[in-house]
């Protein structure tokens, strides 16, 4: 604002991947009725769809409130998980046993040279 006060904001993280994502946005309570928020959401898609990107994930769509906000711009919301497992205690012991190799590989080599 002229002020000096900020009415919204957003973090955005766009690398050279071709979908962008936004980690947060906010704004100012007293703002909220003036569309800055919104505003701010079509001009970041505006300035990433030049940059090229092909998509936008709007993280945190699950909740409620949130759903029905983001659900404004189209697109597709898509339920994403990732399942991962701690290493097993042989899958562990493998990789050691490589790395160690992998180490003294050089210098075991260098001994038996001579």
């Amino acid at each position: 604002l002229p002020t000096g006060e900020v009415a919204a904001s957003q973090l955005v993280i766009a690398t050279s991947h071709p979908i962008a994502h936004v980690v947060s946005a906010a704004s100012d309570g007293a703002h909220q009725n003036t569309g800055a928020n919104p505003f701010l959401r079509w001009k970041v898609f505006e300035a990433l769809a030049a940059a090229g990107h092909r998509g936008c994930d709007l993280t945190d769509a699950s909740l409620n409130d949130v759903t029905r906000f983001k659900s404004q711009f189209g697109g597709d919301l898509e339920v994403s998980y990732q399942l991962e497992s701690p290493p097993s205690g042989q899958y562990r012991r493998r990789r050691a046993y490589a790395e160690a190799r992998r180490a003294l590989g050089g210098r075991l080599r260098k001994v038996f040279r001579r």
